[in-house]
């Protein structure tokens, strides 16, 4: 385990100097650590910073080919393992990575990535080589989701983090555990985060619908301004625009697909609202019994404190806990008896 380990930690380091040597010159845009001309960072701190990067990746290529020849092994080899999934500690079973579908920034906008790479904090996360020792470090220090520490250029513990996890390529089980985790919600918003830069937009949804109508609250600024977790999934859904920095775009077709879920998700929303609503104790309704799945008459005794509601099947006497979807009021429920009471008027007429 530690050689896996010091193996993970060595990789880590190898991509985050790659991405600092291929980062392009913030103000001309030059690529591979060349200026246009008369670009004035040429020759400075930040230049030099990105040719010594460029330099040690160099020299580790060649140490690590030279390795790799004299061992034998094959470099498909060495990439199956990574590229496939994550083995559990526990179980042993493989965990499938997430293709990500990206550009080498991981969609990040090009001067917050040289920002993130260029930071000390950034750096400080080698020490973590674990997706639980980078969870644990976000519910010790992400409070907020911007991109930047507010009124700063320097980037925030929050997007710093998400560009450790974009380098992990972590899988589905791993963003699966970030959206249910219950410790702060700054963690779901991290995998929504994820999620919103590099999954295949055609696969977001997936992710985002057991999300989008979580009530729990945070405040994403740090501007004591709270939302919940479906208002900022709704927001990052349907606004390129985040704070100081833009999100990838999502394809007319698949927004107009994901807007018109969110549409429907609401009208059932309400509908069950409303029904909520009408249901009272001694009302006469139709349920499913959840032994073998199948409505039956059934009558409310209770309205219980977390949202359900207290029936007895009034044909075998049978009682049970029920969701409010899981009922209906009869059309006609009701009107049965002013029926009856017309047809008697018409007869005594």
């Amino acid at each position: 385990a530690a050689e896996r380990q010091q193996q993970q930690l060595q990789q880590q380091q190898a991509a985050s100097a790659q991405e600092l040597a291929a980062a392009p010159c913030s103000e001309c845009r030059g690529k591979d650590g060349t200026h246009r001309k008369g670009c004035s960072l040429a020759g400075s701190v930040l230049d030099r910073r990105r040719q010594k990067a460029a330099k040690e990746l160099a020299e580790r290529q060649a140490k690590e080919a030279e390795e790799k020849a004299a061992s034998g092994q094959h470099e498909e080899e060495e990439v199956h393992g990574d590229e496939d999934g994550v083995e559990d500690a526990v179980t042993g079973e493989m965990s499938k990575r997430i293709p990500q579908v990206c550009n080498e920034a991981y969609n990040l906008n090009p001067v917050l990535r040289e920002n993130i790479l260029q930071s000390d904090y950034f750096k400080s996360l080698l020490q973590f080589t674990t997706f639980e020792e980078v969870v644990d470090e976000i519910y010790s220090k992400v409070s907020y989701a911007t991109p930047f520490i507010p009124n700063t250029r320097t980037p925030s513990s929050c997007f710093c983090l998400l560009m450790k996890f974009f380098q992990m390529k972590i899988t589905y089980l791993q963003v699966q555990t970030l959206l249910e985790h219950p410790d702060s919600p700054l963690i779901p918003v991290m995998g929504l985060l994820y999620v919103r830069y590099v999954v295949d937009p055609k696969d977001q949804w997936s992710f985002y619908e057991p999300k989008m109508h979580d009530q729990t609250e945070f405040d994403p600024g740090a501007t004591g301004k709270k939302t919940t977790i479906a208002q900022f999934l709704r927001g990052i859904i349907e606004d390129i625009h985040y704070y100081d920095t833009i999100l990838p775009r999502i394809p007319v077709m698949i927004q107009r697909t994901m807007s018109e879920n969110i549409m429907k998700m609401d009208f059932r929303i309400k509908a069950m609202a409303d029904l909520r609503a009408r249901i009272k104790p001694g009302m006469k309704v139709k349920a499913m019994y959840y032994e073998d799945h199948e409505e039956y008459d059934a009558e409310v005794l209770s309205e219980n404190k977390n949202g359900t509601f207290h029936l007895v099947f009034t044909e075998y006497g049978n009682e049970q806990d029920t969701n409010v979807e899981d009922m209906r009021i009869e059309s006609s429920a009701g009107g049965g008896d002013r029926d009856r009471s017309r047809d008697r008027d018409r007869k005594g007429g």
